[in-house]
Parts: C-alpha cells; sequence; structure tokens
C-alpha cells in the first residue's frame, strides 16, 4: 500500500488516504493518535472520493465532540 494523502485535526485526529495497487482501490484509514480505528475505514476506487470522505468525516468528528 502507497500513503497518498494525510488529514489532521487539532484533536489528534488523523486520516490517512493509501492506495493499494494489489485491490486497485484508494482506502481511508482513521487514526486517534497512534490507534488505527479500524471500524471507520472506507474503501472506494476513486481517489477525489477517498479524500473528499477523510475530509468530511474529519469534520464531522468535530461536530460530534464540541
Amino acid at each position: 500500500m502507497r500513503l497518498i494523502n494525510t488529514f489532521h485535526k487539532s484533536s489528534g485526529i488523523t486520516a490517512r488516504v493509501f492506495y493499494s495497487a494489489e485491490y486497485e482501490e484508494f482506502i481511508v484509514r482513521f487514526y486517534d493518535g497512534k490507534e488505527h480505528c479500524t471500524t471507520m475505514d472506507y474503501f472506494t476506487n476513486d481517489s477525489e472520493d477517498a479524500s473528499a470522505t477523510a475530509r468530511v468525516r474529519l469534520s464531522e468528528m468535530d461536530m460530534i465532540t464540541e
């Protein structure tokens, strides 16, 4: 897997977009600090969709924690 992009929040939550050549798909993984939140993984074949999903979910997390 190859890291494509990373999005950060000041709260310590991070979204990382990876590309898997084996499955020909993009994977968004969310981390709380160093802990991988596996239930939030998102899979798509579109790079723009992966990045947009990462940004939207991070912004939704801010709304929940406020």
